[in-house]
């Protein structure tokens, strides 16, 4: 009888502290990835930034492009050496059959 109650003893202490190294493992995991989700947030803020602050420069680049372009005129091609192309001639051919057919037979 005292060998029993010794056993459930000695079984209630074993189940307490896996329950404590349970709690510990649960809790250090809890803050693992607590701590690597608000690292994630802020590196996806951080890149945010960065596409904002890239998409401002692309704007202004579009703007400086369009402005340069709307300067290209016909006269300033030619006066910088640029010839006119002549209209392109294009070639057809006419089709073998007139559809597409089973077993060859037209």
């Amino acid at each position: 009888m005292v060998e029993r109650m010794k056993n459930e003893i000695q079984d209630k202490r074993n189940i307490f502290w896996f329950m404590i190294g349970s709690i510990a493992l649960f809790f250090g995991m809890y803050i693992y990835f607590l701590g690597h989700t608000i690292f994630t947030v802020v590196a996806r803020q951080n890149v945010e930034k960065s596409i904002s602050s890239l998409s401002r420069d692309v704007e202004k680049l579009e703007t400086k492009y369009f402005t340069l372009k709307s300067h290209v005129t016909s006269d300033l091609a030619i006066s910088k050496g640029f010839t006119a192309i002549a209209p392109a001639t294009y070639i057809s051919r006419s089709p073998v059959a007139k559809g597409l057919t089973l077993n060859n037979e037209i």
